[in-house]
């Protein structure tokens, strides 16, 4: 195995910082091509990964409770650590952005409703009425992601959420080089980048406003 990922990671152009890129390095085919040369048991936690953390774009017709179900059974199967790491981290994201929007709303988290999963849920109703949900040890940018939601910026704070993400997966590339931890770093990044510049400014506008206006309970926010 090391030799198949010595020569796949080997074959990866480097990535530049998503903000400041002008063009993908790499094309979509390509890393499609690239991921069919992990081992099945890769492949498959990969694939599983990807699909909770894309939840919006891979599974939209999914119920929350669906996807907690999958989120539990990848958490018991899965036999690598660090992306189970990044899929909880992922997971606490999406949970820290739906329970700030519905604060901004001055709802109350139901008990018949799901605010994350796994820990992230018990977390965040214990501690509601803090301003950081009790997480900004765990995730320090919820104050500016607060501030952003309130004055409107969107753009910014799809900024703050893929960059938070994206120096989540930096340490990985350097701390496994040739291994598993490190290719799958680099395909979420690859996703980083490629949805950043798809972005612009309107479609961006577009996204926040659709995020404010779901109702209560649909905890699904845009970025993901």
């Amino acid at each position: 195995m090391s030799e198949r990922y010595f020569a796949l990671q080997a074959s990866l152009p480097p990535l530049p910082y998503f903000a400041t890129a002008v063009r993908l390095p790499i094309s979509d085919l390509r890393i499609g091509q690239r991921r069919s040369l992990l081992t099945p048991d890769d492949r498959r936690a990969l694939e599983t990964a990807m699909d909770l953390v894309r939840w919006r774009r891979q599974l939209p017709e999914a119920s929350d409770q669906r996807v907690a179900l999958m989120y539990r059974r990848f958490m018991q199967e899965c036999q690598n650590e660090e992306l189970k790491a990044f899929v909880q981290f992922r997971a606490g994201l999406r949970a820290v952005m739906a329970a700030l929007r519905s604060k901004r709303r001055h709802q109350e988290p139901r008990s018949d409703q799901l605010c994350g999963f796994g820990h992230w849920d018990y977390v965040i109703r214990k501690r509601w009425h803090e301003p950081d949900l009790g997480l900004s040890h765990v995730f320090p940018w919820i104050g500016e992601a607060h501030h952003l939601l309130e004055s409107g910026d969107a753009l910014a704070l799809e900024k703050l959420l893929m960059d938070a993400v994206w120096n989540r997966l930096q340490p990985l590339n350097d701390a496994y080089p040739f291994r598993f931890e490190a290719i799958f770093a680099y395909i979420f990044k690859w996703d980083i980048l490629a949805r950043w510049l798809g972005f612009n400014a309107d479609g961006a506008r577009a996204r926040f406003a659709a995020m404010l206006g779901e109702v209560y309970g649909d905890y699904r926010i845009e970025f993901n």
